[in-house]
């Protein structure tokens, strides 16, 4: 009974290779216009899928994806066991199955639907549901309504995010389950300027089937998209409430507000995004001050080759004993390094060269370095989710350098619905790492294959 309902969606999926279209990462975005443009349009059973008319205006299209992805860890914590874990090397498989619809009752309403089934298979460490598994769930579900047709809307209901460069909310793609949220938005999407504004919950993924609960966390926001031409200039402002993050080893009530500047531009040849913002609020007894600076831009040297770096300067707490606390909160961010180190972007400086490689029509090659610090001594190491794992309290360090990450991804696709990665990534400690811990040399490796219609 256990596999039920993973059987089901493959069963649904299988049929549909080949599927053609525009397809997205967030999948509310698909855009398959094409198939309404002419009645006499020839379409493939499985086109039908995605345009089938029902009453007068109304219309309704399928879609989903499978995701299977095998990883393996060779001293996953540098060496050190956390307690009621087995090993800190170990090889497991993550599934991901998904299924939507997308109701569209009229011009202006529409309503979308996605169900989510993860598991984790051959795992002996415990298992991180919000990471892991969970076997059935009401992955999104929300309405949508265009108020105007100029591109004003409202949208209320259970929905994935990701502004910007996902430095403070996003979906979080890399992990078998994605992250989402209930939530209340309401946007202007024009012609030389974007605005949104939300106010959102996020779901916390449970193990079972349709168990996901929710903790004392808020966040809002009021996000601007500036079109300068070919840049982009976006302003945007961020608050957060919760009572379940802990700093300095102190858990207690926090009210953090994030106000900050991102200019970017994406084309063919040159791409970049630089990005700052400041910090402050309440935590316990301290006042927050803290902050985040970054660049990550590449360029075509020609049609096979480009070039990157990555740069980031996040604050640390500067005195656990005074009434300030610097540690900069990552809130909802993508993992900034991956899924091979447990370091998330808070007190930390990065560094990042990368080099892109086009052999042939559909591959890509990336090679890249990350050279890693602490950017306090007094701060400690955080996890992507944001818990402090690094120093214990026996066991500190006022060294600053982490390591080096150097990384191998790979990727190819077959076509618009197929998909294969293949990364491999070598964690060589530094002496903060080796000060507070076992120090070991991690090593990882997974390859990962999708399927989208």
């Amino acid at each position: 009974m256990k596999y039920i309902f993973t059987i089901y969606f493959i069963v649904l999926m299988f049929p549909c290779f080949g599927q053609p279209g525009p397809i997205k990462i967030f999948r509310y975005f698909d855009d398959f216009s094409y198939l309404q443009q002419s009645d006499s349009l020839e379409r493939n059973w499985y086109e039908k899928l995605k345009f089938i008319p029902l009453h007068g205006q109304s219309n309704i299209s399928f879609g989903g994806e499978v995701r299977e992805m095998y990883q393996y860890f060779d001293n996953q914590n540098f060496g050190d066991i956390p307690p009621f874990f087995e090993t800190d090397s170990e090889g497991f498989l993550w599934h991901r199955a998904m299924v939507h619809s997308n109701l569209r009752f009229n011009k202006r309403w529409r309503l979308f639907t996605q169900l989510n089934s993860t598991y984790t298979l051959f795992k002996r460490n415990p298992l991180t549901p919000e990471i892991d598994e969970n076997r059935l769930s009401l992955h999104q579900a929300f309405v949508r309504v265009d108020l105007t047709n100029e591109g004003d809307f409202i949208q209320a209901g259970r929905q994935e995010f990701g502004k910007g460069t996902q430095l403070i909310i996003g979906m979080r793609e890399g992990p078998n389950t994605r992250l989402t949220f209930d939530a209340f938005l309401i946007g202007s999407e024009r012609q030389k300027r974007n605005i949104y504004a939300f106010i959102a919950t996020p779901v916390i993924s449970m193990q079972g089937v349709f168990d996901d609960k929710w903790i004392d966390e808020l966040i809002w926001t009021f996000y601007v998209v500036n079109k300068l031409g070919k840049d982009n200039l976006d302003v945007y402002y961020f608050g957060f409430h919760g009572s379940e993050r802990v700093y300095n080893e102190i858990q207690s009530t926090e009210d953090r507000q994030t106000i900050g500047l991102r200019y970017w531009r994406e084309s063919k040849g040159l791409n970049y995004s630089l990005e700052s913002n400041y910090q402050f609020g309440n935590f316990n007894t301290q006042n927050i001050s803290a902050y985040n600076i970054s660049f990550e831009g590449d360029k075509a040297i020609s049609d096979a080759i480009g070039i990157g770096m990555q740069l980031n300067y996040i604050s640390g707490d500067q005195d656990p004993n005074d009434k300030r606390l610097n540690t900069y909160n990552l809130l909802y961010s993508k993992p900034q390094f991956g899924l091979a180190a447990p370091i998330g972007s808070t007190n930390l400086i990065n560094l990042k060269p990368f080099i892109i490689l086009f052999p042939f029509k559909k591959f890509r090659a990336t090679l890249s370095n990350y050279w890693i610090w602490r950017q306090s001594d007094v701060d400690g190491v955080y996890t992507p989710a944001a818990v402090q794992i690094r120093p214990s309290i026996l066991n500190d360090s006022d060294a600053k350098f982490l390591g080096n990450q150097s990384t191998l991804e790979l990727f190819y696709a077959l076509n618009t619905n197929f998909q294969f990665f293949l990364d491999y990534a070598l964690f060589q400690p530094g002496a903060y790492v080796k000060n507070t811990g076992k120090g070991e040399t991690l090593n990882y490796f997974s390859f990962k294959t999708s399927f989208k219609f």
